[in-house]
């Protein structure tokens, strides 16, 4: 280390003079050695720097405790923040969430039983009354109310036998006879017909206009007054069909699936939405009960008809067929390349055949492993199933069908006759 020149020493007097005379020479003033730097201000730094961070630290700290505990207080809303919801926020959200559905559900439910009604095999006059008391353990199943005039529609997983006599009994416990039955083959409907005039008919919904995955409600009628089961599930499958794979241009094939399972006493309850319409009627097609029927398959068309005439009248092609867009791996000597449009196609096995003698298929010409392309301007495809499109029509109404018939297209006109 260099030592340094005491300030009494001859060189430290030289070096001021040296220094002195430099400055005389330049005629420049004499420049005082810059005052220390003092630590006071390096400390009050320091200090600003603590205190900042204990008031951050505070006040970050009672902002949590005020989004927490007050996360709609009027300060958080006027600072405007986007901030995420709190737990707390979430959960009253949710119960709200819930508290209103549960609201519509029972406003649904009020609206819609008296338009349910319970179906029984009809009890004769008897001086026994266990012999004319309908109780619970005796419901066959459920129907809805089709129109005001007495048209009531059930499933035929309710209404087997057409031979036997039944009964219904409203919600206000009304007991009406059943004075006719029918059945509608192309949907497994069955209709029933009461002697009133003042019913309350349902609304339906064409399952088109739905989403899968749709909450929905499943309800059913009990013997107390303001009693029902009901189920709230979600639809599944709106265009879910049997393992069948040939089909007939006169029975829809097209069900609904839900995604809870169904006990054998919601036969023929209605599959409702949140508005209080008709989507399906549950039929025992699987052990789940759990599969609906589309009730918009009962058109306007279709009921006025019935008002009118006292029948269901459906109108008749007579072919049974496979779906191509619904199938794959079809040899293509039959498919024809195509993968669409309906095959005409029988199965001697088990004895159904392509034609049905007599139909207006046949007396139109068409042949097995024809392929019908389009009805009139609708195309045959996945969206346009061939037996819905079919049914659009009504008895003796004029279509023109083209077909693939040895891979060379051709039209063909059938005048489509009554469902025998």
């Amino acid at each position: 280390m260099k030592a340094k020149i005491a300030p009494t020493s001859p060189k430290y007097k030289e070096k001021e003079k040296n220094i002195e005379n430099f400055y005389s020479a330049n005629n420049l003033s004499r420049i005082d050695q810059p005052p220390k730097k003092t630590r006071s201000a390096f400390y009050a730094l320091i200090i600003s720097l603590i205190i900042g961070v204990i008031a951050g630290f505070f006040g970050g700290l009672l902002f949590n405790l005020l989004l927490i505990n007050y996360p709609d207080s009027f300060l958080l809303k006027r600072l405007n923040l986007n901030l995420p919801l709190s737990n707390q926020t979430i959960i009253k959200e949710e119960n709200n969430y819930q508290s209103k559905l549960e609201t519509q559900r029972q406003e649904i439910v009020q609206n819609i039983k008296p338009s349910l009604v319970n179906i029984f095999f009809k009890k004769e006059n008897s001086s026994n009354l266990f012999e004319q008391v309908y109780s619970e353990s005796e419901i066959l199943g459920s129907g809805v109310v089709l129109t005001s005039d007495g048209w009531i529609i059930t499933t035929n997983s309710v209404i087997s036998d057409l031979s036997k006599k039944y009964s219904i009994v409203e919600d206000n416990k009304t007991i009406y006879e059943v004075t006719n039955l029918l059945q509608d083959t192309a949907t497994n409907f069955v209709l029933l017909k009461v002697d009133s005039t003042d019913l309350k008919p349902v609304k339906f919904v064409d399952p088109d206009s739905l989403k899968a995955g749709q909450e929905e409600i499943v309800l059913r009628n009990d013997i107390p007054v303001n009693s029902f089961d009901l189920v709230v599930t979600n639809i599944v499958n709106l265009d879910y069909k049997n393992s069948q794979l040939i089909q007939s241009s006169e029975r829809f094939s097209r069900r609904i699936k839900a995604e809870d399972s169904l006990g054998a006493s919601f036969s023929g309850a209605a599959l409702i939405n949140y508005k209080g319409e008709v989507i399906g009627l549950s039929t025992r097609e699987n052990e789940n009960n759990n599969i609906f029927i589309p009730s918009s398959y009962l058109n306007n068309k279709l009921i006025s008809i019935l008002l009118k005439e006292k029948e269901i009248q459906r109108p008749y092609l007579g072919i049974n067929y496979i779906d191509l867009s619904r199938t794959t791996n079809v040899p293509g000597t039959l498919s024809q390349k195509m993968t669409s449009g309906a095959l005409i196609l029988g199965d001697q096995k088990s004895d159904i055949q392509a034609i049905i003698p007599q139909s207006p298929a046949e007396t139109a010409g068409l042949k097995e492993n024809d392929i019908i392309l389009s009805v009139d301007d609708t195309e045959i495809n996945q969206t346009s199933n061939l037996t819905e499109t079919i049914q659009d029509y009504s008895v003796g109404e004029n279509i023109t069908l083209k077909i693939l018939r040895k891979d060379k297209e051709q039209e063909v006109k059938v005048t489509l006759s009554k469902v025998r």
